[in-house]
């Protein structure tokens, strides 16, 4: 789901499993799309088989001071 308004987008994914302190995560459509998060980054009661919706959010101030 993209929201162009607040320069946002989220999707649905679940931790398929934990290896070595990452969380493989797999996006819940069809695209079979995975990446690894790290566990620190995630909720502290994450496990595997939990669901979680994933967004992304421009921050259009902190862009602007690396381009400074």
């Amino acid at each position: 789901m993209t929201d162009e308004r607040n320069n946002s987008t989220s999707f649905k994914a679940f931790i398929d499993r934990v290896e070595n302190g990452l969380a493989v995560l797999v996006a819940s459509d069809d695209s079979g799309f995975q990446f690894d998060v790290p566990l620190d980054r995630l909720p502290s009661t994450a496990k595997a088989g939990d669901h979680l919706t994933v967004s992304f959010q421009f921050d259009a101030d902190s862009t602007e001071a690396t381009l400074r």
